[in-house]
């Protein structure tokens, strides 16, 4: 039993994922391959954009005309691809935030051309090379912050920013409240996520708390959650890894 606890470091732990259910399989599958009983809480649909993508439609009119086409999440390459998959195969400068959306590119039949050394958007802003010019077409979630846009402005480049998609709040049944806050960790995975974490009062005291990134850890914190631990790198793999790090001493609740 030793060592069979430690080849699985989360054994019989429960953990709580909050992020939508278009994305949080196999982040549940990883988590569970480590021993611990994933705990699946939507709060987040992805829905349309306020304009029913009217805005992304236009910018996908003539996709060649932009130098680069930056994505932040699978959200916007699934927005994307549903439109102009074609188009997206044959542009020659995709760039991905991290491994998760470049994976998301990959697996739709799209090259992907760069990806920065860290998973943020600050950091795709900052690296982005200069390829035939510098028009940059991105298609983002609505309430997208201003960090892609402003740090590639900063250098010259003509951003053209779009609304991919949005998020919808969802409802939490009584069933999924008491399961999530009988766990021993929290996995809080985007900005909105953590804004409806905090408001449905699904914070509990002594709970592990692991954020993907800088944005949703300042999110959390902004919201008076203390505490937070976050993964590096921002993505399953840094989750998977913060969680057993978070967890490895910290006695059952």
């Amino acid at each position: 039993m030793i060592a069979q606890g430690r080849a699985l470091p989360l054994l019989e732990r429960r953990v709580a994922i909050y992020r939508s259910a278009e994305q949080s399989q196999p982040l549940a599958d990883a988590v569970a391959g480590l021993g611990a009983e994933p705990v699946v809480v939507p709060l987040i649909e992805v829905v349309e954009p306020a304009d029913g993508g009217a805005a992304l439609d236009d910018a996908l009119v003539d996709l060649a005309a932009s130098d680069w086409v930056v994505f932040t999440s699978a959200n916007a390459v699934a927005a994307v691809g549903r439109r102009n998959l074609d188009g997206l195969r044959r542009h020659a400068g995709v760039a991905a935030v991290g491994a998760a959306t470049a994976a998301a590119l990959r697996r739709a039949g799209v090259e992907v051309a760069f990806v920065p050394s860290r998973a943020t958007a600050a950091t795709l802003a900052t690296e982005l090379p200069v390829r035939r010019g510098r028009q940059v077409l991105a298609p983002l979630a609505e309430l997208a912050g201003p960090d892609l846009q402003e740090g590639l402005a900063s250098r010259g480049f003509d951003v053209r920013r779009v609304d991919a998609y949005r998020l919808a709040p969802l409802e939490v049944s009584q069933v999924q409240r008491r399961a999530a806050r009988s766990a021993e960790a929290a996995v809080i995975t985007s900005p909105s996520i953590a804004d409806r974490f905090v408001s449905l009062g699904l914070v509990v005291p002594g709970q592990i708390v692991v954020s993907i990134g800088p944005r949703t850890s300042a999110a959390l914190e902004a919201a008076g959650v203390r505490g937070v631990s976050e993964a590096d790198p921002h993505d399953g793999s840094g989750i998977v890894a913060c969680l057993a790090a978070a967890m490895a001493d910290r006695p059952r609740i």
